[in-house]
Parts: structure tokens; sequence; C-alpha cells
């Protein structure tokens, strides 16, 4: 046993005794390193997924200006249109007041978006991390694994069981990392979390003070 000890306590506190009633050691010690391979993916797939949204965001934002410069040009027309007699007055308030709305909107969004851009970034820097430290880790209990697999060759009636019996932190030390991960890696989709900021309602939308500036500015 003291070759096993060797190779698992290198100064890491023990966390349990290993799980004496386990009939096959070696194989929960494979299912727990599969665990720490399928984190490492999911926050392989954040990072994509986070990164997705933070390019899209950067090449909405421009977009959007556009949008709201478009909206601000047609709320304008209207009003001048009306001035020329062009179409009533009552058409280009329907005309003017949509188009504030409409730019209200986007101008929203692009507020929205910039609020979200550094949330991206702080969550792809805090993921970036992770998956480091999950490399290193899957790195090292593989090692830990093929060595165990290599001399963990029973002789005669002898169970596999036997040959772990007593040593310390094995299965739940991996336990310990997967409960640490699963907390660490609980985290919200952002679009969908903040889609009512993104596409907030139209008609909850108040521009008359911007219609009425409008207006006074068209006058002079």
């Amino acid at each position: 046993m003291g070759i096993i000890r060797k190779v698992y306590d290198k100064g890491e506190e023990v966390v349990n005794e290993i799980k004496k009633k386990t009939q096959n050691p070696l194989r929960e010690f494979e299912k727990e390193l599969n665990n720490l391979k399928a984190y490492l993916k999911e926050a392989e797939n954040l990072t994509a997924h986070f990164n997705a949204l933070k390019i899209r965001a950067e090449k909405d934002i421009p977009d959007y200006k556009k949008r709201v410069a478009k909206y601000t040009k047609k709320a304008k027309e209207a009003l001048a249109d009306a001035k020329k007699e062009l179409i009533s007055e009552k058409a280009a308030e329907t005309i003017a007041l949509n188009a504030l709305k409409f730019k209200k909107s986007y101008k929203n969004r692009i507020e929205s978006l910039k609020n979200n851009i550094p949330k991206y970034d702080e969550e792809i820097i805090l993921l970036k991390e992770k998956i480091s430290d999950l490399r290193l880790k899957i790195e090292h209990y593989e090692a830990e694994y093929n060595f165990l697999k290599k001399h963990a060759k029973p002789s005669g009636k002898e169970k596999i069981s036997d040959f772990f019996y007593g040593d310390e932190g094995l299965v739940k030390r991996l336990d310990k990392l997967k409960n640490n991960l699963l907390k660490q890696n609980e985290k919200d989709d952002y679009l969908k979390s903040h889609s009512d900021d993104l596409y907030d309602g139209l008609d909850d939308l108040d521009v008359t003070e911007e219609y009425e500036n409008l207006k006074s500015e068209l006058k002079k």
C-alpha cells in the first residue's frame, strides 16, 4: 500500500475514506474522471456560447445605430410633410410617434448590449480559467488512473476492492471536485434572462416629450 499512498497523498488534504462497499473502485474512479471530462466539455461549450453572444452584440450595435438614425429621419419627414400639407397633421403625428417608438426601442437595445458585453467578457475569462484548471486536473487524474489500472491486478481470489482497501481520498476526492465544479458552473443564459431588456414592448415606450421637442424644432 505504500506506493499507492505516495501516488495519491501529495500534500493534499484527505477528504474522506474510500467507499468500502464499492465492488470496483477502479471503475468508480473512471466514472468520476469521465464526469470531469464532461464538465470540461460543458465549460468549452459555455465559452463558445458567451463568445457568440459578444460577437453578435458587437455586430448588432452599429446596425441598431443606423436604425435609430433612420427612424429619427422618418419622424422628421412626417412632420415636415404635414407642414407642407402633403399629409394631414393626424397622419403625421401617428407616423412620427411610431417612428420615435421604434427609435427608442433600438436605443434601449443598444444600451442593453453595451452593458452585457463586459459581462460576456467576464464570463469568458472565468470559463477559460476553469478550462485550464480542468485540463490540468484531468491530466493528473488520468495519469493516476493509468498507474492504478496497470498495477491493480488481483491474484487468485483477491478482489480489486481489497487492493484499495484503507487508501484515502480516491473516489471522494473526485466527488469533491465534481461538487465544486457544479456550483461554479451554474451560469444563466444572458440572452434568455435579459430578453425583456432587449425587446421591450413598443406600447410601453413614452416618446411624447421627444415628439413635442421635434415639433418645436421644425417650427423654428
